[in-house]
């Protein structure tokens, strides 16, 4: 996760501190990385590296920060970055970042104004991913008390090489936002955000934009959230993850996975 987020104090009653590599879980499944994507951005002389969730062949769901500059007028490379989707090897998966947009409601001088989330558009398919929840499927299948699973690319140790990097996943029990924020913040909160824990797995940073899963009654997964953010007393232990409610922002989400998937604006109408 991205710097940035340290800018969620104000919003949170306890530290927040930016998203890393999973602790305490396992290494993810095939099926697990398979909808897991993995990319770097370069802002400046930085790399920053960050998570995201396949969704409908050519469209990555990751989080907003990932891609917007650490401070207002700075710039970040993303569109021409190649999007690995699955494990590095012979199923890993490539392609290039055509266009971004960001949710229009995200802020990045306010984290408390959630909406964390950005698309990647790429420029030829990589596989079906994993489905949005709907609303009714995140109330069926995501409530208080449910599991969940988090998957990200997170480094598991420092100088750790790209060509290394291994999904992991952590095994979460989805809480109230009142376990997350004050009272007077949990309207807000809610709107684009959930958070989920465990006292023994959990992320860490480099997770930022991987996707929080739940298993539906047919067998598959719905993704249900976008690693933001971790609530942590000490990195990367008794961690509390934010996640952006992807089934809250749905119809923002289908309507830019609704348009002709190119780098640049369509031409004018002729005439004009």
């Amino acid at each position: 996760m991205r710097r940035s987020l340290l800018a969620a104090i104000a919003m949170l009653a306890v530290l927040a501190a930016p998203a890393s590599a999973t602790y305490g879980g396992r290494a993810a499944t095939p099926r697990e990385s398979a909808f897991t994507a993995y990319f770097t951005v370069l802002e400046g002389p930085s790399i920053a590296e960050c998570s995201g969730a396949l969704v409908n062949r050519r469209y990555v769901l990751t989080a907003a920060h990932c891609v917007r500059p650490e401070r207002p007028g700075g710039r970040v490379i993303t569109v021409g970055r190649a999007v690995r989707v699955g494990n590095p090897g012979r199923h890993a998966r490539l392609a290039r970042v055509i266009r971004v947009s960001v949710h229009p409601r995200y802020r990045l001088t306010d984290t408390r104004a959630g909406y964390d989330l950005a698309i990647l558009t790429l420029a030829k398919p990589l596989g079906t991913g994993v489905k949005v929840a709907t609303p009714d499927e995140e109330r069926d299948l995501a409530g208080q008390g449910a599991q969940a699973t988090a998957v990200g690319f997170g480094i598991t140790r420092v100088g750790q090489p790209v060509s290394q990097r291994r999904a992991r996943t952590a095994r979460l029990e989805m809480l109230s936002p009142f376990n997350c924020v004050t009272p007077g913040l949990v309207d807000a909160f809610q709107r684009s955000q959930v958070c989920a824990a465990s006292d023994r797995q959990g992320i860490c940073p480099g997770d930022s934009g991987g996707p929080l899963v739940v298993d539906a009654a047919d067998g598959t997964r719905r993704l249900v959230g976008i690693t933001s953010l971790a609530i942590e007393d000490v990195t990367c232990r008794n961690v509390t993850g934010v996640f952006t409610r992807v089934a809250a922002l749905r119809r923002w989400i289908m309507s830019r996975m609704g348009r002709t998937a190119t780098s640049q604006p369509p031409p004018p109408p002729p005439g004009r």
